[in-house]
């Protein structure tokens, strides 16, 4: 995504956090009873998904009306700063300033080699004054710290970018969203925001897409009924309506997999597909992940892929966004309470 959005005027996303997000947050911490929320987010900006969850109560502040347990991460540096500025948690270290394909895939390895080859240069330029060195060391540095904060109650992941413009084996924010579930193992479950664009399709995922998920039809004949009956189709490539489709082949070829493979089994709340102002589809699903008797593994899969061929995903216009007045009217409030809390700590 290489072009400009004012997130305080993103309406179909807001109808997300509004129609999806928030009540499923809200369910998640009355499961979870009086435990203070944890919650990682790539947000950007404006915010708007922390001052949602505040102002509705899913994130509380501390009697020096910090915000203690609320990680961001941030890429870009005026913006990190902007966000610490806006949110004010507890320490400037909550705001971690690095790429989250950086921060996760650090490798020590690539640290060595990068080293080694600034060595080998002729001339007088050291690994210390290397910049790209010293990124590594501060992304090493980073995911130690986050490390120690794992695991986390919900996450927001909501990259800049693209998990399906390339096929998984190349792309990095899905190997990205994929370590996630490792550094989450010490938790017993989590709920999931995953957002992604979804329009440039790499074709090659097409067929892998396809392979999983006609898998699940030939052996399974719940899958197979459900899909004639929901989608009036018997197999993967039949499927007439193109966001349930390619959703229904991201869910079994890549969420899935990276989830399971680890031990987590996955309850989706929603899927929406909404339009941007530039009207690109997006894509964002709402997952609790849990951890339980792995003999129960393939029955509870079948069953959540049931209800994603039954339910979702549900579609928002550019127009239909902009036209919810529930919506809006919360979107207003939310960007008011922030103005105060902005308010607060500029007199205080």
């Amino acid at each position: 995504m290489n072009y400009y959005i004012n997130w305080d005027e993103e309406f179909p996303k807001h109808c997300v956090r509004y129609y999806g997000w928030f009540p499923a947050a809200k369910s998640y911490k009355k499961l979870l009873g009086d435990k203070d929320i944890k919650y990682f987010t790539l947000c950007a900006g404006e915010a708007l998904d922390i001052f949602t969850f505040e102002r509705g109560g899913i994130l509380s502040r501390d009697k020096q009306r910090k915000l203690p347990n609320v990680v961001i991460c941030e890429r870009n540096r005026r913006l990190a700063g902007q966000i610490y500025r806006l949110v004010r948690p507890p320490l400037k270290e909550a705001i971690i300033w690095n790429d989250i394909r950086s921060l996760l895939l650090f490798s020590e390895e690539r640290v060595r080699e990068k080293k080694a080859e600034i060595e080998s240069m002729p001339g007088e330029i050291s690994a210390e004054k290397s910049s790209e060195y010293r990124g590594l060391l501060r992304a090493k540095d980073q995911l130690e710290r986050l490390k120690r904060i794992f695991p986390f109650d919900i996450v927001n992941f909501d990259p800049c970018g693209s998990m399906l413009d390339t096929s998984f084996g190349e792309n990095d924010l899905y190997k990205s969203f994929a370590k996630f579930f490792e550094y989450q193992l010490e938790a017993t479950s989590f709920l999931l925001f995953l957002t992604t664009e979804f329009y440039g399709i790499n074709e090659d995922n097409d067929p892998i897409f396809g392979t999983a998920f006609n898998d699940n039809v030939t052996q399974h004949n719940e899958i197979r009924e459900a899909l004639q009956t929901f989608c009036e189709a018997d197999s993967y490539e039949t499927i007439k309506e193109e966001r349930k489709k390619n959703y229904l082949g991201f869910l079994k070829a890549a969420i899935l997999p990276a989830a399971l493979d680890l031990g987590w089994h996955a309850k989706h709340q929603g899927v929406f597909v909404y339009e941007n102002s530039h009207r690109n589809p997006m894509m964002s699903s709402i997952i609790e992940f849990y951890r339980e008797n792995e003999v129960r593994q393939s029955e509870e899969s079948i069953d959540d892929i049931l209800n994603v061929i039954k339910k979702w995903p549900s579609f928002i216009s550019w127009d239909e966004g902009e036209n919810d007045k529930k919506a809006r009217a919360d979107l207003e409030a939310v960007k008011k309470y922030r103005e105060a809390v902005r308010n607060e700590f500029r007199t205080s």
